[in-house]
């Protein structure tokens, strides 16, 4: 998915700057989606968020020596998706939210709010939802050609 196909058209440079361009510009910005029945604005991920979501979860699965699936870290998982979460709501890093909840720790108000099941599908539904701009446009270029 990573926007490299093997393909027999050959661009000009102009073409692809123009087109990277024009992907990049057209990129979805925000995204709403349920939290508690309500829907709330999640921004896109920063690229650093989004690689240490995806290499924090990654490192919460084990594995045993022969490649099989043992079980995960349930704890780093939810760190992990409890900052990314966090990175991508502006309505959470509010302060004033924070103060309500009587919250230590800025982060803590994820947990509070959408509870540790409903933070760790929430992260998932976050990186879906930008990782979905992806997936859009390869399915458009392979309509197009």
């Amino acid at each position: 998915m990573g926007g490299i196909s093997n393909t027999d058209k050959n661009i000009t440079l102009d073409d692809f700057i123009k087109k990277s361009v024009e992907r990049y510009k057209n990129r979805k910005m925000v995204v709403n989606l349920e939290v508690n029945g309500d829907l709330i604005p999640f921004n896109r991920p920063s690229e650093y968020d989004l690689l240490r979501y995806i290499d924090d979860t990654a490192r919460a699965i084990e594995w045993d020596s022969n490649g099989k699936y043992t079980g995960q870290d349930s704890s780093k998982m939810f760190e992990s998706s409890r900052d990314f979460v966090y990175a991508t709501c502006k309505f959470m890093q509010d302060k004033e939210l924070q103060k309500a909840f009587e919250v230590t720790e800025p982060t803590d108000v994820v947990v509070k709010i959408c509870g540790v099941e409903g933070t760790l599908e929430l992260a998932a539904k976050i990186k879906e939802a930008f990782d979905g701009d992806r997936l859009a446009t390869e399915v458009d270029n392979i309509i197009k050609n």
